[in-house]
C-alpha cells in the first residue's frame, strides 16, 4: 500500500509517520508521500474567490 499524508503541517507530519512505520518495522520510503496539492488548491481559490469580489 502507498500511503499519501495530507494533514498540515505536511513537513511535521510525514516524518512523524514514517517514524511510526519504522518501529513497526513497515517503513519504505517508496511507499510514503506528502501531498500539498490541497495547499496550492487553497490558494488558488482564495485568490479566485478574491478577484470576483473586486
Amino acid at each position: 500500500a502507498i500511503i499519501a499524508i495530507i494533514t498540515n503541517p505536511v513537513n511535521s507530519t510525514v516524518p512523524i509517520a514514517s517514524a511510526i512505520m519504522k518501529a513497526y518495522n513497515v517503513y519504505d520510503e517508496k511507499k510514503i508521500i506528502g501531498v500539498t496539492t490541497l495547499d496550492g488548491l487553497r490558494a488558488a481559490t482564495f485568490v479566485a474567490e478574491a478577484k470576483v469580489c473586486l
